[in-house]
């Protein structure tokens, strides 16, 4: 089985036996339960219906791949990064623009994108940079899963507060291990570590999630104007009204992901109300108004 695993050349030793994991792991619960494969289509499905795959996964993909020839024409980015950056992409990017459909107000969109910024990153870059042993790792990594999945657990129960600290207590110790021995590892091969390959691998998550940001900032936009519209069209029964409605709250809101927030927020039930002309004035003078007094206060005298 490990000699099989020498075709993928590509993958280090901790990714090999995440790979081998992962195929136990399928095989027992797809022959232990029967009912597996249809719910794994059905979430298969979901993930590529139509609306997501071409209103997001596609859409994400080709502005990514434009980003990268871009990138490697202008010499910032080498194919030596590409592991690198399909990891980034599968589990960063898709997450991230999966994550901007919720993100209906400028808050919601800054929180998401400032999640993926974080110190773990570091850890994360010097830990597999520098990995264990085949044999250790097949060791290492369920024990990290288990323990994981324990403290999730105990988490929300809160009879296991002492359990949730002791795992908690474990994983740091576990964590600052591993860390110490990639930085032990590191300072033995500094002329390794300080290469130019190196720096575009350990800056590519950073680099690709700033210049992710606006990719991001389209799919939170369309996604609320896309609830707030199609709100539109179940409130206001006269299509013309309805077009009317819709072309005053754009012109309102514009590119303005705080605004088009507020008003789905405060203003949305107020589209019931709508029955001519002088209904949209109203409800569009009132947002005006809204829109003049300071987010605090609006939101501190709901």
């Amino acid at each position: 089985m490990f000699a099989a695993l020498a075709f993928f050349d590509f993958l280090n030793s901790r990714e090999d036996a995440i790979l081998i994991w992962i195929v136990v792991a399928a095989t027992f619960l797809f022959s232990r339960v029967p009912d597996l494969w249809p719910q794994v289509l059905l979430v298969t499905r979901s993930f590529l219906s139509p609306k997501l795959l071409f209103g997001i996964w596609i859409p994400a993909a080709v502005y990514v791949l434009a980003l990268l020839f871009v990138a490697e024409r202008g010499g910032a980015w080498h194919t030596s990064s590409s592991k690198e950056t399909g990891y980034w992409f599968a589990g960063t990017a898709l997450v991230l623009a999966g994550g901007a459909t919720q993100a209906n107000d400028a808050a919601k969109f800054w929180k998401l994108v400032r999640s993926v910024l974080k110190v773990t990153i570091v850890v994360e870059f010097l830990v597999n940079l520098y990995v264990f042993p085949l044999a250790f790792e097949l060791v290492l990594i369920p024990l990290i899963v288990v323990f994981a999945g324990m403290q999730a657990v105990a988490e929300v129960d809160p009879k296991l507060e002492s359990v949730r600290k002791l795992i908690g207590f474990i994983l740091s110790i576990l964590g600052f291990v591993l860390a110490a021995r990639a930085a032990a590892s590191a300072l033995q091969d500094l002329d390794g570590l300080f290469t130019w390959e190196h720096l575009e691998q350990f800056l590519v998550p950073f680099a690709l999630t700033a210049v992710f940001v606006p990719f991001l900032f389209y799919v939170a936009l369309r996604s609320t104007y896309e609830l707030v519209l199609m709100r539109i069209n179940i409130f206001v029964e006269d299509k013309r009204l309805r077009r009317r409605a819709k072309w005053a709250i754009v012109g309102a809101c514009r590119l303005r992901l705080d605004r088009i927030g507020r008003f789905n927020g405060r203003f949305f039930s107020m589209l019931h109300e709508v029955r001519d002309e002088s209904d949209v004035r109203e409800l569009l003078h009132a947002f005006e108004i809204e829109l003049r007094t300071p987010t605090d206060a609006a939101f501190g005298s709901s």
